[in-house]
């Protein structure tokens, strides 16, 4: 009984990538992969978003619209 008590626990522990938030966000201009430390940011629509270089926030900045999802 006390094995089966022990695995229904297991279950129900989150694993470690479960329990930790994203350490990466996608650069909507690029597609590459930003950490969440990135020296360039923006905000739209209340959303803050990441960039993996200065011309990739650039336009996203100059044509917002066309980098978010609708």
């Amino acid at each position: 009984m006390l094995l089966a008590g022990q695995a229904a626990a297991l279950q129900q522990t989150p694993t470690a990538q479960q329990a930790q938030p994203e350490e990466a966000q996608k650069d909507p201009v690029c597609g590459m992969k930003v950490k969440k430390d990135a020296k360039f940011r923006s905000v739209h629509r209340e959303k803050e978003h990441l960039f993996c270089s200065k011309s990739c926030k650039e336009r996203f900045d100059s044509n917002p619209e066309k980098y978010v999802k609708k």
